[in-house]
């Protein structure tokens, strides 16, 4: 019984020294992207911190889902995905001329490890 419980308290402190590592990591990946490039857009700023807020639980979106979380017209959310994809933040993934998708691609990386 004594090896058992050991094993798994073994276990139980690993697991929340990764997720530790994880969390520190997505503090630091926000504070680079919000003082950076998310800066750097300019006007489009305060939209763009309301879409990277959106992306930590939604990772990978598209078009009209940005349409709704900024109210923005669905072309000029477009826009901001095209900026978002130019800062290096989203990844286009599709290929396609529509129906696109983005994808956070930095964040769910750190998820890996």
């Amino acid at each position: 019984m004594a090896q058992w419980l050991k094993f798994f308290l073994v276990g139980v402190a690993e697991t929340s020294a990764q997720a530790c590592s994880t969390f520190e990591a997505i503090i630091a990946l926000r504070q680079q992207l919000e003082g950076e490039k998310i800066l750097s857009l300019g006007t489009k700023a305060k939209k763009g911190g309301l879409l990277l807020n959106h992306l930590y639980q939604h990772p990978i979106v598209d078009g009209a889902e940005v349409s709704s979380v900024t109210g923005y017209s669905l072309p000029t959310a477009y826009k901001l995905l095209e900026a978002f994809e130019e800062l290096g933040i989203l990844e286009e993934t599709t290929g396609f001329q529509r129906n696109r998708k983005f994808v956070f691609q930095q964040y769910l990386d750190l998820f890996q490890g």
